[in-house]
């Protein structure tokens, strides 16, 4: 992604309304954001299993339009989900 097109994207992002997302969709989110990217690193972390991160992670990336992780971290940071 060239720095136009995230530019572009993160404009796109602050006009869309804020997605509500669930508590356990919230940590997965912050640990995608603080680099922890791999389904077996976050399921540790999270005490949950693999399949469950990755049901977790496809939820995420339609409620924020996002097409890969990184978009979705982009997206994120965009709409103020996060802090950082």
């Amino acid at each position: 992604m060239t720095t136009t097109t995230t530019t572009r994207t993160m404009l796109r992002v602050t006009e869309q309304a804020v997605p509500q997302l669930t508590p356990r969709e919230r940590e997965v989110l912050d640990l995608l954001c603080r680099g922890i990217v791999r389904n077996r690193a976050i399921a540790t972390r999270l005490v949950i299993s693999e399949m469950t991160v990755h049901y977790h992670v496809n939820n995420l990336m339609q409620k924020l339009e996002a097409t890969n992780r990184t978009e979705l971290v982009v997206r994120a940071y965009g709409m103020g989900l996060v802090n950082g």
